[in-house]
C-alpha cells in the first residue's frame, strides 16, 4: 500500500517550487520517496511547476548514447538521467536529432525491474520475498519482473535452504542459465537436522560449546 504524502513533505515540495531549485538536487529531504513520484505528486496533486536544470553538453551525450543503443528509451532515461523526465528526454532529442528510428529496442523493461538492478547492482543474491519487503511492492510484482528477464538480465545465481528443508531461489543480475539446482535433502536428513534443532531450542545442546573450550584452552 503506498504511504500517503504528509504535509512536512508537500512543503518540501513548495520550497523546492520557490526556490527553482532542481528536485534532484532536494530529493535527500523525501527520504523513501523516488524523483519522478514527488515530480508527479507535485504537479498532479500540488500543482506546482518545478524548476528544470538547463540541458548541459553531458547530458545531450549521454542522451544521443541512450537513442544509439537497443535499450528502451524511457527505461535509459529513467537510469541515466533521473533527474529527467521522459517527456524532457523525447523533446531534445527531437530538437537535437537524436531519433534513430531504424534501432530495434528492447521493450517490457519494468520500473520495478530497474529497482531491483540497483537493489542486485553490488553483486549480492536476493529472494523474491526478500526484494519485495525492501522495494515495498508484492511479491507476486517482483515475481513477474523477474521471470520476464529471466536467462537475459537475469537469473538464479544460488539457493537458500528454508527451514522445512525445501530451496529458496536466490535472484542474481546477468544473463545465462540459473545456477544448477542442489538436491533435496532426503527425509533422515531432514529429520536428523529437524531432531538436532529441537535440541538447541531445548537447551540440551551448546553449538557454541566446542568453540568456548578452545578459547578457554
Amino acid at each position: 500500500m503506498r504511504r500517503l504524502w504528509s504535509e512536512a513533505e508537500d512543503d518540501v515540495l513548495r520550497d523546492v517550487a520557490r526556490r527553482g531549485v532542481p528536485l534532484i538536487d532536494e530529493m535527500h529531504r523525501l527520504p523513501g520517496r523516488t524523483h519522478a513520484g514527488a515530480r508527479q505528486h507535485a504537479w498532479s496533486y500540488l500543482k506546482l511547476r518545478l524548476g528544470q536544470r538547463p540541458w548541459t553538453d553531458e547530458d545531450r551525450e549521454i542522451l544521443k548514447q541512450i537513442y544509439a543503443s537497443d535499450e528502451s528509451v524511457k527505461h535509459g532515461v529513467a537510469r541515466r538521467l533521473p533527474h529527467r523526465t521522459y517527456n524532457q528526454a523525447k523533446q531534445e532529442a527531437a530538437k537535437r536529432g537524436f531519433a534513430n528510428p531504424d534501432v530495434r529496442r528492447v521493450y517490457g523493461y519494468s520500473s520495478i525491474f530497474y529497482r531491483i538492478e540497483r537493489v542486485l547492482g553490488d553483486g549480492r543474491n536476493a529472494s523474491v520475498k526478500q526484494l519485495a519487503l525492501e522495494l515495498d511492492v508484492s511479491i507476486s510484482a517482483v515475481g513477474r519482473a523477474l521471470n520476464k528477464q529471466r536467462g537475459t538480465r537475469a537469473r538464479v545465481g544460488d539457493y537458500g535452504r528454508l527451514s522445512n528443508g525445501g530451496l529458496e531461489d536466490l535472484w542474481a543480475l546477468g544473463a545465462g542459465s540459473d545456477a544448477p539446482r542442489p538436491p533435496r535433502k532426503t527425509s533422515s536428513e531432514a529429520c536428523r537436522v529437524k531432531r538436532h534443532r529441537a535440541k538447541v531450542r531445548a537447551g540440551r545442546f551448546d553449538p557454541f560449546a566446542t568453540l568456548r573450550q578452545q578459547v578457554a584452552a
